[in-house]
């Protein structure tokens, strides 16, 4: 999220990219194999859009903040 992180060869295998830094990866870091579809990862990244409104943070549009094609290490 802090835009510093840069993926190893592991990351890259799993389907995680240099473009995929931001909440996506944060999530799959948390989450890992728990990380899958459906509402809550909807709700997650609406959450994570309002905390950013409300604190003046700015989420770059390049910012992927799913976890779509990104499988757990």
């Amino acid at each position: 999220m802090a835009g510093t992180w840069e993926p190893t060869q592991q990351h890259i295998n799993a389907g995680w990219t240099q473009s995929e830094i931001g909440f996506g990866a944060t999530i799959m870091v948390i989450n890992g194999g728990l990380e899958g579809g459906g509402q809550h990862k909807v709700r997650r990244i609406t959450h994570y859009r309002d905390i950013a409104a409300k604190t003046g943070a700015s989420i770059s549009p390049n910012e992927k903040l799913g976890t779509e094609g990104m499988r757990a290490l």
